[in-house]
């Protein structure tokens, strides 16, 4: 699109050095010395083809504005892991962030934020790993991800850190987490992932010859307590009976409820005497 404009700037090049040359020569009518003419002519040249491209401000305007209106907030190190740029969204992920830390080593500013050094491997290629950060008193994550930046020559100059906001997803994510594998009421294993758990316990007693033991109990009459006084009172007995057995039951413990008001333990490690 600019091969007019390009031409005419090889052209206001080529004129002046074949009329030099041609002056040299002593070719020219009556010794007289076009140069200075054919430089007006050329610079006019110049100046049109400059002009109507806007070679000097289009493509640095178009790269800032690019770079300023990305969503993804954008690091940019030069090849000794100091910070070169930034842009926009950055600066609203990070508002602690300063323009005076250009400059610095990323580990150093990131200490000044955080306390602790830029907590994700930014030094390898390709690299993608979430990061948590408190932002308005809420807990926000973001994917990292990592690029090289390259020179015309195929050499890495620099590297690119992008900050992508993922908390929406992570939220959905550890919300079908919870639904998939915890009870809604008491918050400890449903029956379905209890099993799941339970062959991993067996598999490993049998594997190393050790014993494990199950417990399964209830809660004794508890239909006349949802029948005397409502179905919220009954929630609230089972969600007491989880709380006195989550202060006596050790980590390595597996508890659920199983159904209703049925629970199980698993115990690793244990004979049938020790679960009684």
């Amino acid at each position: 699109m600019y091969r007019r404009q390009l031409l005419t700037l090889i052209t206001s090049q080529i004129i002046p050095m074949v009329a030099a040359f041609v002056y040299l020569l002593g070719l020219t009518p009556n010794g007289m010395d076009p140069v200075p003419v054919l430089m007006c002519i050329t610079s006019a040249m110049y100046i049109w083809a400059i002009l109507s491209t806007r070679l000097l401000t289009i493509v640095p305007i178009a790269k800032d504005h690019i770079f300023e209106s990305m969503r993804e907030g954008v690091i940019v190190l030069d090849s000794s892991q100091r910070l070169v740029d930034y842009n926009k969204s950055l600066r609203n992920m990070l508002p602690e962030l300063e323009w005076s830390m250009v400059g610095q080593h990323l580990n150093d500013i990131w200490h000044a934020l955080a306390g602790k050094p830029f907590p994700v491997e930014y030094d390898r290629e390709g690299l993608q790993k979430d990061l948590y950060w408190q932002l308005n008193d809420e807990t926000v994550c973001y994917q990292v991800r990592t690029s090289y930046v390259y020179n015309k020559d195929g050499q890495a100059v620099g590297t690119l850190i992008m900050l992508i906001d993922i908390t929406e997803q992570r939220f959905l994510q550890e919300q079908l987490k919870q639904m998939a594998y915890f009870d809604g009421l008491t918050k400890i294993y449903n029956r379905t992932q209890f099993l799941h758990k339970g062959r991993e316990i067996l598999s490993e007693a049998q594997l190393n010859l050790r014993p494990a033991a199950f417990i399964l109990f209830d809660i004794d009459y508890f239909k006349r307590i949802n029948d005397t006084y409502g179905h919220d009172v009954g929630d609230q007995a089972i969600i007491h009976v989880v709380s006195v057995c989550n202060r006596y039951l050790s980590p390595e413990m597996l508890f659920a409820r199983y159904g209703g008001e049925e629970f199980v333990i698993a115990v690793p490690h244990a004979t049938l005497k020790d679960g009684e």
